[in-house]
């Protein structure tokens, strides 16, 4: 078992140490990972801030943590991944209507 922390640079200033504590209080190891770029850097970048039509802001944080998982977990080795993540339904209708549990494509291959 492994815990992610991915830094978009634009959490809380505790969230690491956050994310750290409970790492140790679980005895898991804990990964810090960055995205391609950070959130401000590509709001920066696109001249424009996230809205409910352009969410780019999840694709920068998914391919990130989906690239370390996939190092952990080959597709060639058996391994099952329970990638936990949360999402804010009361942000959109669309949100409110996501699954509470569903099959990760991204990281379906293989025996993975």
């Amino acid at each position: 078992m492994i815990a992610i922390h991915l830094a978009t640079g634009a959490e809380w200033s505790c969230t690491e140490d956050i994310a750290s504590k409970i790492a140790k209080l679980l005895n898991i190891p804990l990964y810090v990972v960055h995205p391609k770029w950070t959130i401000p850097d590509y709001i920066e970048h696109r001249l424009r801030f996230p809205d409910m039509r352009r969410r780019f802001c999840t694709s920068l944080k998914t391919s990130a943590i989906d690239k370390l998982l996939r190092k952990f977990f080959p597709a060639t080795a058996s391994s099952k991944i329970l990638s936990v993540t949360g999402e804010r339904r009361e942000e959109s209708s669309h949100r409110a209507k996501l699954s509470e549990f569903e099959p990760c494509t991204r990281l379906t291959a293989g025996q993975r």
